[in-house]
């Protein structure tokens, strides 16, 4: 399971975060999660959780993950779409030559902490 690492990452990120800005205890950590990373939202939570009781800065911490759905631009002619399912046609001209700019990525929005 991948989500193991990606919580560790949070956790560091966070714990990074914390000490530069100096936040004590941190309280809500914002995640926003491509649907691409396929990331089960229960198994994030569930090593966040049980990793966090080692760092004091965010033992108290709760995770919070918003999902990003798939935008898509095709290159041939320009448009912006969201793909039905993992099928990235160009509704608009038919071409499967897209970039992906959004929902292929984890991001730390934000912390909330004191």
């Amino acid at each position: 399971m991948h989500e193991g690492s990606i919580a560790a990452s949070i956790i560091d990120e966070t714990k990074k975060y914390a000490l530069e800005n100096k936040i004590g205890s941190v309280k809500k950590v914002f995640v926003k999660a491509g649907v691409m990373r396929a990331v089960v939202d229960d198994a994030l939570k569930f090593f966040f959780d049980i990793m966090k009781k080692e760092e004091d800065i965010v033992k108290d911490a709760e995770l919070l993950v918003e999902r990003e759905e798939i935008l898509c631009r095709c290159k041939k002619c320009n448009s912006e779409f969201r793909p039905e399912g993992l099928l990235f046609i160009c509704p608009r001209c038919g071409s499967t030559d897209v970039e992906i700019l959004e929902g292929d990525s984890i991001l730390l929005m934000s912390i909330e902490g004191e």
